[in-house]
């Protein structure tokens, strides 16, 4: 479990463990001393000692031994050379830390006055902000970028000494540089790592570790850039060597590295946000959390260019763990042991809590708290009371969510190196679904299988892939009762709705769709194009685009699709179609669902607006990703990296989980779906589209289209989700075969 604190540093924070040489303790001896740099300095050439280990990032071994004096008369002390400490392989070279540009200045930083040069006398004197606080000082030359005048001046002394005096300074800024900003705004995060054995087993669990962190800025200037902070992330104690050097097969680490990956975002982004803020405050820039650019850049940018290195070793470790020899997880429909973790108490209230609030468990809970909602303690005496108290709909999103956890349990399971482990997790999940099944039939509950556990529990059992049959019963359930199936005559229409979290497809869906015919369906879309002084011209766009491709939006049985753009306010006692915002995008942006560049064209169109219907992307992502360097450890995230690829570098692509489509589907290459005379939609497209939340119809085309949007572990994602139908391969099959004539 991790907890965490945040609070504003003061510009010249001095560290107290900074000292000029190694401090043994009493009746400790160690050949192993490393140290590191402090920051900021208490004085010129300190640093920060550890003893009784080899040197990670940013530190480096010391010639030198902690032993008892010779003649064992006085106490323990340090004694030059000896020393055996070691770097840790792959480490960086002390005073590099790769969570900070090159180009900060690491040397000659100091809080006190200038120390003027032997023999050296000026009245020119610069200097320049060091993001550990204090300044660094230039001598004998006007003052450049990033540099102001220091008012003071070298002159000699009586004793042939040179000293600092203030006042008489005669440096001038340099033609067009900006005079140094104040000192940095920093904001100190702490990350308290204590993770437990699940279960309690022989071997000690790793010992509880405290991590500080930094995020530093220099403070906005009028007139510089507002979305371009100069942010810094300092790691004081380590993390990322800490983390490499866990051992994965002795320790279940799994759930504490999920836990340390959210954290880890979050209070970084918190921290960022509270020295972004700190930083612009002179400048009385303001603006709503949803706005405002330094929360934006804090939650993307910044993670990703300062904290994804760190973010990125957890991730490797959960691939690590993932498959390795630790330990094995919870098993589920069990009870639930006393030491499976130190407050069990307090997380089981939580537990109740959060799911009387959000009606379902929460996808990014821990696993230690997913052990308890579906330990029988959970099941048997809180479960029923939560579901009898819910309505219809969120007792359904409790059980669908059961079923979510319990498929991807036994999935991961067949990871695992332990035989036995497998068989306890199907046993432990048979008695978990008759548990739910059990609670959800004591009220009415949509997708209930009240009446029908028999049926329901020998389906999992004998099903060759437990988890796709678990996967195939979460999808019923979460569709039951919610088909359009449109009639005609009379002719009928429908508002279709669905938030990204309820939808089959993972996919936001917002259109009205009408029978107009027997065999013709029409889908209407309501966009609202910003700015508002380019809205008319998209609009004409769009209807001339969706005008060209309607003939070619064809079904099986000879259906046909009508695609409109509908902005107007609904008819008297009509539901209105929810807009979908969409931002008016330079040239040369990649279009998607929520940005169109401005000369987008009349396939991309069509392809972008197949998402407002629920159909997923088919491609394989070849721009969105990481280039990974394997030689320096390090990586960057891209949005295109044919433009910034670099010698060395490999390409990692995002959302590697998706179920690809034939070259000519409309959401695989839309260029080739709508050459030719064929319909540019595969059946199972038109489907999804005009019999929306049909289980029947759509269960495979859901199945497969439900990991459009995950990016596996390895590629430093949360990973896919088990229980894919064994039907989802790449190419037609899973689109319903052939394309209409």
């Amino acid at each position: 479990m991790l907890w965490v604190a945040a609070h504003a540093l003061p510009a010249q924070a001095i560290d107290p463990q900074c000292v000029t040489s190694p401090i043994c303790p009493s009746g400790y001896a160690t050949t192993r001393i490393c140290r590191r740099p402090c920051t900021p300095p208490n004085a010129a050439g300190t640093y920060r000692y550890s003893l009784g280990t080899d040197c990670g990032d940013a530190a480096e071994p010391v010639d030198g031994v902690c032993a008892p004096h010779a003649d064992a008369a006085g106490p323990e002390g340090f004694r030059a050379g000896g020393g055996s400490a070691a770097k840790v392989p792959g480490s960086t070279a002390v005073g590099v830390e790769r969570e900070r540009p090159v180009t900060r200045p690491t040397q000659g930083c100091t809080l006190a006055p200038p120390s003027c040069p032997a023999n050296f006398a000026t009245t020119e004197i610069c200097r320049r902000p060091c993001i550990e606080g204090g300044y660094r000082y230039q001598y004998g030359a006007s003052c450049g970028p990033g540099s102001e005048p220091q008012d003071g001046r070298c002159e000699s002394t009586s004793t042939g000494s040179t000293r600092f005096f203030p006042g008489g300074s005669t440096a001038r800024m340099a033609p067009g540089a900006a005079r140094a900003g104040p000192a940095f705004e920093a904001s100190e995060f702490t990350i308290n790592w204590s993770c437990p054995l699940v279960p309690a087993g022989a071997n000690p669990p790793p010992a509880p570790r405290t991590f500080r962190m930094t995020y530093s800025r220099r403070p906005y200037t009028a007139g510089a850039p507002t979305t371009i902070p100069e942010g810094h992330l300092v790691d004081h104690d380590g993390i990322r060597a800490f983390i490499d050097g866990l051992d994965t097969s002795r320790y279940n680490i799994r759930s504490c590295l999920q836990a340390l990956d959210r954290e880890l975002s979050w209070d970084f982004a918190g921290a960022c946000q509270t020295a972004e803020r700190t930083a612009r405050a002179p400048l009385g820039l303001t603006g709503s959390a949803e706005s405002d650019p330094r929360v934006t850049f804090c939650w993307g940018p910044a993670t990703d260019s300062l904290l994804l290195p760190t973010l990125a070793a957890v991730r490797r470790k959960r691939v690590a763990t993932h498959g390795g020899g630790g330990r094995p997880n919870f098993i589920p429909g069990t009870a639930l042991a006393a030491d499976f973790i130190p407050n069990l108490s307090g997380e089981t209230r939580y537990a109740a809590n959060s799911m009387g609030v959000w009606c379902r468990i929460e996808p990014s809970a821990t696993e230690t708290r997913r052990a308890i909602y579906l330990s029988t303690d959970y099941l048997e005496n809180r479960l029923p009371g939560v579901i009898q108290n819910a309505d219809p709909e969120c007792r359904r999103q409790i059980v669908s969510s059961y079923v979510d956890a319990l498929a991807n349990l036994q999935g991961r399971c067949e990871l695992s190196p332990l035989p036995s482990y497998c068989a306890q997790v199907e046993q432990g999940t048979l008695r978990a679904l008759e548990l739910v099944g059990r609670a959800a039939a004591a009220v009415p509950t949509p997708g209930s299988w009240a009446g029908h556990e028999s049926a329901v529990l020998a389906c999992v059992r004998d099903a060759a892939d437990p988890a796709a049959a678990l996967r195939g019963l979460e999808l019923g359930v979460n569709l039951a009762g919610s088909c359009v199936d449109l009639g005609f005559p009379p002719a009928e229409s429908r508002v279709v709705e669905y938030s990204g979290s309820s939808s089959p497809t993972g996919v936001r869906h917002s259109y009205r769709l009408s029978r107009t015919s027997s065999t013709n369906w029409r889908a209407e879309v309501n966009m609202l194009f910003n700015p508002a002084d380019r809205r008319a011209a998209m609009e004409a766009r769009v209807r001339g685009c969706f005008t060209g491709a309607n003939p070619r939006l064809r079904g099986p049985g000879g259906r046909t699709l009508e695609l409109r753009l509908n902005t107007a306010a609904p008819a008297a006692g009509q539901e209105a179609i929810p807009a979908r915002n969409v931002t008016i995008q330079p040239d040369g942006f990649r279009s998607n669902a929520g940005n169109w560049e401005t000369d987008i064209d009349c396939n991309t169109v069509v392809h972008e607006t197949m998402h407002l219907l629920g159909l997923v992307d088919e491609y394989q992502e070849s721009a969105d990703g990481y280039l990974y360097h394997a030689g320096t450890g390090a990586l960057r995230k891209v949005s295109d990296h044919g433009k910034s690829r670099r010698d060395g570098e490999t390409f990692l692509a995002e959302d590697d989980c998706r179920t690809l489509g034939p070259i000519n589907s409309i959401m695989n290459q839309q260029s080739e779906a709508l050459r030719g005379s064929r319909s540019a939609l595969y059946p199972a497209h038109f489907n999804a589209i005009t019999r929306p939340g049909c289980y029947a119809e759509n269960r495979l085309y859901y199945l497969c289209s439900r990991y459009a949007y995950e990016t596996s572990a390895n590629r430093f994602g949360e990973g896919c989700h088990a229980g894919s139908d064994p039907a989802c391969v790449n190419g037609a099959a899973w689109l319903g075969g052939a394309q209409p004539p």
